[in-house]
């Protein structure tokens, strides 16, 4: 599977690689599926007369997610004057972006939301634009968002799928072990065209950092994970020299040097790097880890996990979520009395005191 995403193979070499892999189309189209890279490997098959073409359940599939995406891209225009009218400071993070700007082309990327990233001093503005445009609040859901500190806000039904973040980071105890300053990452954002329309969206260096640290903190076991890194190295301005100074700054310097050099091994990215980033692969390479495969051992996740985070705040991470866990079965007890267990006006009272929490930065 990985030799259908590799730029450094000639055709022929890629379709040897995924002849002695499978003889069987949809063996390969199904793994590449669960990594979100169908698209490569319907360009490599179809490279590829051994195999006979591509399924058309496959082709039905993929047509599919792309006119998804044609959809939240015009979603996307639509909305974007209105933030800039509101006043609201914005940004747009992967979707869109990341398929036309870092992958070069809309259908070879596929993605199911739009997300967006704002001041968390703006959240509220931001969610009345956004319900003004149709999105709608989860309602139900905003004593849980209060409990964990969410960085993010899932919107329910509206123009398309979306995300309304304030924080790169999910939870407390990950803004806690990473020092990712919204505001920083807002004001170095730089103005891109997707499709027409001009947006804000992180600055090359930030992107990339960005893209690290969601596969670091995700396990890393997605190949679309590396790939997207893969692109931003390879199709926007890349300078180790200062991704290594960023990511200092921001407590992710162990993780950029593994991702980076597993993305250089497995992907054939020209990542550049150190001795320092030598010695973090070798040292993390001999750490016991389980064993995710995406082909006959050629790479394995989970690694990433013994440089993220410190054991006191993987000790705080499990104490938030058990007393999110004890919150949502207190409040489904009748007469509990917690804010949000019963009724929309417990909700709005929650809603509110999540945004003042927010707003407050008493979320961290």
């Amino acid at each position: 599977m990985i030799a259908a995403v590799r730029e450094d193979l000639d055709a022929g070499d890629r379709c040897a690689a995924l002849v002695a892999g499978s003889d069987r189309a949809r063996d390969l189209l199904a793994l590449a599926a669960a990594h979100d890279v169908r698209a490569w490997m319907i360009e490599a098959l179809r490279a590829c007369p051994e195999f006979g073409g591509v399924p058309d359940d496959h082709l039905v599939e993929h047509a599919r997610a792309v006119a998804a995406q044609v959809h939240i891209r015009s979603t996307l225009a639509r909305l974007a004057p209105r933030l800039v009218r509101s006043g609201v400071r914005w940004a747009v993070i992967g979707g869109p972006v990341l398929a036309e700007r870092i992958h070069g082309h809309p259908s070879m990327r596929t993605y199911t939301d739009l997300e967006i990233l704002v001041d968390r001093r703006d959240l509220a503005t931001a969610l009345e634009v956004l319900g003004d445009h149709g999105f709608t609040e989860p309602d139900d859901r905003w004593a849980e968002l209060d409990r964990i500190g969410a960085g993010a806000i899932p919107l329910g039904p509206g123009p398309c799928p979306a995300v309304l973040r304030w924080s790169l980071l999910a939870t407390p105890a990950e803004r806690r072990s990473f020092a990712i300053d919204t505001d920083v990452v807002l004001d170095r954002a730089r103005i891109v065209d997707v499709d027409g329309c001009r947006v804000p969206t992180p600055d090359p260096v930030d992107t990339l950092l960005v893209l690290v640290l969601r596969a670091g903190l995700g396990g890393a076991n997605k190949l679309i994970w590396l790939k997207d890194i893969d692109q931003a190295v390879r199709n926007q301005p890349f300078d180790r020299a200062e991704v290594d100074r960023r990511a200092s700054e921001l407590h992710v310097r162990a993780m950029t040097d593994v991702v980076l050099a597993r993305v250089g091994a497995v992907l054939g990215a020209p990542v550049g790097g150190t001795s320092r980033l030598a010695a973090t692969t070798s040292v993390v390479d001999q750490l016991p880890r389980p064993q995710i495969a995406l082909t006959e051992g050629l790479y394995s996740g989970l690694w990433v996990s013994s440089v993220r985070v410190s054991a006191r705040d993987t000790i705080r991470s499990g104490a938030d979520q058990l007393r999110a866990a004890g919150a949502r079965l207190w409040s489904a007890v009748p007469g509990s009395g917690v804010p949000g267990g019963h009724g929309v006006g417990d909700e709005r009272l929650a809603r509110s005191r999540y945004l003042a929490n927010v707003a407050a930065g008493r979320h961290g």
